[in-house]
C-alpha cells in the first residue's frame, strides 16, 4: 500500500502479509496497491472510493 493509506496516523508505506495455518507455501502472490480510493495527503478525500481494493479482492479469490 502507498505511503500515506493511514494518514494522519502513519506515513509509511504498508505491506499486508496473508499466511494460511498448516502446510507449505507453494505460491507468493504480490500485488503493488496504487490507490484505496482516497487522497495521500493529510484530508484523505474521496477519489473514487474504491481504488484498486475490488480488483485485488478478485484476483486474490482466483
Amino acid at each position: 500500500m502507498s505511503s500515506g493509506v493511514f494518514k494522519p496516523y502513519a506515513g509509511v508505506s504498508t505491506a499486508v502479509l496473508i499466511f494460511t495455518k498448516g502446510g507449505n507455501t507453494e505460491n507468493v502472490w504480490f500485488y503493488d496497491m496504487e490507490t484505496d480510493g482516497y487522497s495521500l495527503d493529510d484530508k484523505r478525500t474521496s477519489v473514487d472510493r474504491k481504488g484498486n481494493i475490488p480488483d485485488i479482492i478478485e484476483r486474490f479469490r482466483k
